[in-house]
This record gives C-alpha cells, sequence and structure tokens, in this order.
C-alpha cells in the first residue's frame, strides 16, 4: 500500500557550464513548490559525476512520505543520464543502473512519479523502461524521446507539474492510474502541442 504524501517535488540537479547557455531549474520549481504550497527539496551541491548523482538517488530514499515528484534535471541520452564530466564509463548512467540502487535498497517508491528533464532519456525500448519501473518501483515515468533544448522543456515541465500538482490527490498518491489520467488531461490543453514537439512521455505500463 502506498505510503500518505503531499505531492512534495525533490529536484536532483547537474552542474551546468556557463557554455550550456542554461541556467538551474531550482528557482522555478521552489517557485511552483511555493505556490501550490507543497515541500520541496534539492541538491544543495549539483553533482557533476556519477557517483555523485547516485548519491543524492539514495539521498531521496530517505526522505520523508511528503515527497511524490523525483526531478532530474541533468544532460541525457537514450536510457540514461549524463553527468557533466561526461566520461562514458563513471558519468553516463543508466535507467537499469538506477533501478539496482532503488533495488538494493528496497525504496519505496510507490504513488511516485519520476521525471526526467533531459535529452531522449524516455528514447527506450518498453523492455528497459518495464524494468526500470518494476525495479524501481516508480508508479510512472516521465520525460523526452527527443533531444531537447533549454527553455522549452523547462516551460513544459512547469506546466506540466503545475497541472499534475493541481489535480493531485489529497495523499499526494500519483498512482499509475492518476497519472495516465494526467496524460489524458494534458492532450487537452492548448500548450500540449508543445510537449509533443518536444518528445513528452508519461510512461506507466498501463
Amino acid at each position: 500500500m502506498a505510503k500518505d504524501r503531499t505531492c512534495g517535488i525533490c529536484c536532483i540537479e547537474s552542474v551546468w557550464s556557463s557554455n550550456d547557455g542554461e541556467v538551474p531549474a531550482t528557482p522555478v520549481l521552489r517557485t511552483l513548490a511555493r505556490h501550490h504550497g507543497v515541500p520541496f527539496k534539492t541538491n544543495k551541491k549539483p553533482f557533476s559525476s556519477g557517483d555523485e548523482f547516485l548519491t543524492w538517488l539514495k539521498r531521496w530514499t530517505k526522505l520523508g512520505d511528503e515527497f511524490s515528484v523525483l526531478y532530474v534535471s541533468s544532460h541525457g541520452f537514450a536510457g540514461g543520464i549524463s553527468a557533466p564530466d561526461a566520461d562514458p564509463v563513471r558519468d553516463n548512467v543508466r535507467l537499469a543502473q538506477m533501478a539496482d540502487l532503488l533495488e538494493d535498497l528496497e525504496a519505496e517508491n510507490s504513488g511516485c512519479l519520476v521525471h526526467f528533464t533531459s535529452c531522449s532519456t524516455q528514447r527506450e525500448t518498453e523492455v528497459v523502461l518495464r524494468d526500470f519501473r518494476d525495479r524501481s518501483g516508480f508508479d510512472a515515468v516521465s520525460g523526452y524521446r527527443r533531444d531537447i533544448d533549454w527553455i522549452k522543456p523547462l516551460a513544459f515541465d512547469l506546466l506540466y507539474l503545475d497541472q499534475l500538482i493541481s489535480n493531485a490527490p489529497s495523499d499526494g498518491n500519483l498512482s499509475a492510474q492518476f497519472m495516465e489520467d494526467v496524460h489524458g488531461e494534458l492532450r487537452e490543453r492548448s500548450w500540449y502541442g508543445l510537449g509533443q514537439a518536444l518528445g513528452f512521455h508519461i510512461d506507466t505500463g498501463m
């Protein structure tokens, strides 16, 4: 049975170099959380390596029950995320590696969503995505199937999470069925074309 939650947001964000032309998502997400009166937490020091990312992912599992949205902000590739150091062995973290960690920790992620705001992370086979869901315990995984820039996905994320939190159950339980309903509601919004252009997708296995 899912724990009671209040739809709080936890953001794990990478270091952004000045050459990227990108700025932290943290201030925008903090504003969104404050607007809705839900808890917000982020990694105080942005991660710059795969090991650092996994350390912060481990800390996610120790947060209170009031957090049900894990937001990962970084570069990415099909089936994973990239830390800024970009060593292909140490700093590209695949979904399977994340699932290994969460499975070993017996993380309780029922009723939770993980959203990857990174290039192409969702561009994976259903087999890989199902394995990640099954072993990580998340009811839903969302993100982008295409390479994306910075401003457009950040704008879409803000609208997406605003829609999600506005309609979330009082206990913050983001079940697979709820997330399917959210996806249906998003398709009715005039701004959903932006998500389609970015390759946005919510995966629940349903």
